[in-house]
């Protein structure tokens, strides 16, 4: 999963292998119909095995933050402070993570691929 990802039609977040990320560009995935670009971040990520999640609604791999820019204000104060939750799909070489914007039954996603 280590990489750098981008997202369409904003936002950037870079994996890395010990376990750290960068975002830039983030986009304010709460609202899918008119996203706008909320700012950037670093903090932790965690890979959440296939073995572990079975029967479970857990994402696959959770982006936690440590410190955001969410606009001119202090990201922390955001009830979604916490991290954002991706699930992944795709192959070894090309993986893409996403999450749903509204109902999982619509099938509208916010999609991150890797460069």
């Amino acid at each position: 999963m280590v990489g750098t990802y981008r997202a369409d039609p904003f936002g950037t977040v870079m994996l890395k292998d010990d376990g750290t990320f960068s975002a830039t560009d983030w986009p304010e995935f709460d609202y899918p119909q008119d996203p706008e670009r909320a700012g950037g971040g670093t903090g932790t990520w965690k890979l959440t095995p296939e073995a572990d999640a079975v029967g479970t609604m857990d994402d696959d791999i959770e982006l936690s933050f440590k410190s955001k820019r969410f606009r001119d204000s202090d990201f922390g104060s955001r009830r979604d402070a916490f991290g954002f939750g991706f699930a992944v799909a795709g192959s070894r070489e090309k993986p893409r993570m996403y999450r749903f914007t509204t109902d999982p039954d619509v099938c509208e996603l916010h999609t991150l691929r890797r460069k």
